[in-house]
């Protein structure tokens, strides 16, 4: 309903993230987060980046996702639109981007705390189980990880 509205309003862009145009499988695969390639310093993503900065969600989601129209599943934009579904509580579209950006990179996994929570709120614990899991075995020191696995087990009965 929500997003429903949003569209109607204009704020934020009608396409479904899963019918977002797709980079080659190799295309990501030498990205490394602490750098973005000078190519996809694309004006949508940034203007997305000082949106979401402003707390702008529905602004912030347009702009990532034609910024990913404009260079498929780059992966900065792909975390900028994850992020701002996950918090619009579009959770079925935030894993479609968050798992496109654990394809293209996937040591990006500890950004992606997120996606576990959009699992579990669909109802998907044991893929959030193993997500928490994952990302556990690359941060084992991360409290909120821990704790929503916990959630996790606790709502599962373990």
């Amino acid at each position: 309903m929500i997003a429903a509205c949003l569209l109607v309003l204009g704020l934020c862009a009608p396409q479904d993230p899963a019918a977002l145009p797709r980079a080659d499988a190799a295309r990501w695969s030498s990205w490394i987060s602490a750098e973005a390639p000078a190519a996809a310093d694309s004006s949508d993503y940034m203007i997305g980046l000082r949106a979401y900065s402003t707390e702008d969600l529905p602004v912030a989601l347009k702009h990532a996702l034609k910024a990913l129209q404009a260079e498929a599943d780059y992966p900065p934009a792909l975390l900028l639109g994850a992020a701002c579904l996950y918090r619009l509580r579009r959770y079925g579209d935030a894993i479609e981007l968050y798992e496109r950006l654990l394809e293209h990179v996937p040591a990006d996994i500890v950004r992606t705390r997120q996606l576990g929570h959009c699992y579990h709120s669909l109802g998907r614990s044991a893929e959030a189980l193993a997500h928490y899991e994952r990302l556990l075995k690359v941060r084992p020191k991360d409290l909120a990880a821990k704790r929503a696995r916990g959630v996790v087990r606790f709502r599962l009965g373990d």
